[in-house]
This record gives C-alpha cells, structure tokens and sequence, in this order.
C-alpha cells in the first residue's frame, strides 16, 4: 500500500504571540520581549504553504478559528 503525507497548516489569528513560552527552545527566547507582528506571521505562513505546494507536496489549510468562539468558550469556563 502507497502512502503520502499531507502538510496541513493553519494561520494564526489576532492573538498570536507565543514568544517565551517554550522553555529551552532557542527562537521562544529570542523573541520573548519583542513585539508580535500576526499579519506578518499570517504571511509568513501562506509563503509557506504556497512553497511546499509549489514542491509538490499535498498542502491542505486548517480553517481559522473565529474570535466568538473564543469568548463562547470562556463564557462556559473552557
């Protein structure tokens, strides 16, 4: 049986700013104190999904969560 991988990715919204958060991971350090930039991260990643489906690989996108239902989750405790 044949087999393929499928890269999927998703862009990251709003609140995008994970800079610090990863004990030990170099770039999570580097970038701790510095101000996000997510529409320059939403770009960064369409570049890359745009490069890997352009190599050939099967590329699929994650919908983007909408921002409702992030308060619909808070507002029940999640």
């Amino acid at each position: 049986m044949a087999g393929y991988e499928v890269n999927f990715d998703g862009l990251v919204g709003l609140t995008h700013h994970y800079a610090g958060l990863s004990f030990g991971n170099e770039a999570s350090t580097l970038y701790q104190n510095r101000v996000s930039n997510p529409k320059l991260a939403a770009k960064q990643g369409l570049l890359k999904m745009k490069a890997l489906a352009d190599l050939g690989f099967q590329q699929g996108r994650v919908a983007t969560a909408r921002a409702a239902a992030f308060a619909n989750a808070a507002a029940v405790g999640v």
